[in-house]
């Protein structure tokens, strides 16, 4: 019995030997969390929230940074966000929200703004809203099955409460243009060559870089079908083991080469 839990005991360490850091960021007193992808690269960011001052969002592939979004009322004294596809389009929302409170009667006020991912514009600014029960934090879901989540937020007292359902108001427009193709890259971790689909009709090049942002190889598709990387650099000669980024028509997607 000890023998077996010995055994035990020492494949469990083993198979964490080759686990590790793989970076590291840096955030002074921000406080990070993995969130939504608002870069739609179909990987997860980092959020940074600061707390009453921004929010900073970093690319989980690249590590780059991609957004900051300052306070947009500075009586909200905490910011949040989630994210969601508020408009039907191809690009998700992202809905950031805050809020501050007084004592002596206890009140929350909070309110949310939207903002576009592809552009980082802002689409929309809620009024405030105020409870003397808890803060009300957005919730989105498609509640009607529109395709198009809606923005679900509670208020009102212990007497008297309501369920604010806030929504996008204009029609889905239809489009006889062909879906996006979506960069994929298999198999994802690899010793050998993988190969590269969900390439744009137009044969636009596809660069495969390292994390520090350096190209390492260009290939140049005659068209959107697949394409094959030899894992190898420009020069021919093969890549050091590591994570490398693969872009094309603006998408981005990752592979690991292992040794």
């Amino acid at each position: 019995m000890k023998q077996a839990l010995v055994l035990l005991l020492l494949a469990a360490s083993l198979s964490w030997a080759s686990y590790g850091v793989e970076w590291t960021l840096s955030t002074g007193r921000g406080a990070p969390y993995v969130s939504f992808d608002v870069d739609r690269d179909n990987l997860p960011d980092v959020c940074v929230s600061y707390s009453a001052d921004s929010l900073v969002f970093y690319s989980g592939a690249s590590h780059a940074r991609l957004w900051t979004i300052q306070n947009p009322h500075p009586e909200n004294t905490y910011l949040g966000a989630t994210s969601g596809n508020t408009g039907g389009d191809a690009w998700p929302e992202l809905v950031v929200y805050g809020y501050h409170y007084t004592t002596s009667p206890t009140v929350y006020y909070y309110r949310f703004d939207i903002y576009d991912c592809a552009s980082h514009q802002s689409l929309f600014s809620s009024p405030e809203m105020s409870s003397n029960l808890t803060v009300g934090i957005p919730y989105l879901t498609d509640i009607d099955g529109d395709g198009r989540c809606e923005i679900c937020v509670a208020c009102g007292d212990s007497t008297a409460r309501t369920l604010q359902v806030y929504g996008s108001s204009g029609a889905v427009e239809e489009s006889s243009a062909p879906p996006v193709p979506r960069l994929s890259v298999a198999p994802s971790v690899s010793r050998s060559a993988v190969v590269v689909t969900g390439l744009p009709p137009t044969g636009s090049p596809i660069r495969i870089s390292d994390v520090c942002g350096r190209v390492v190889r260009t290939l140049a598709p005659a068209g959107p079908g697949p394409v094959v990387w030899d894992g190898t650099d420009d020069h021919s000669r093969p890549v050091p083991p590591g994570c490398y980024l693969v872009r094309a028509g603006g998408q981005v997607n990752k592979v690991v080469s292992l040794p």
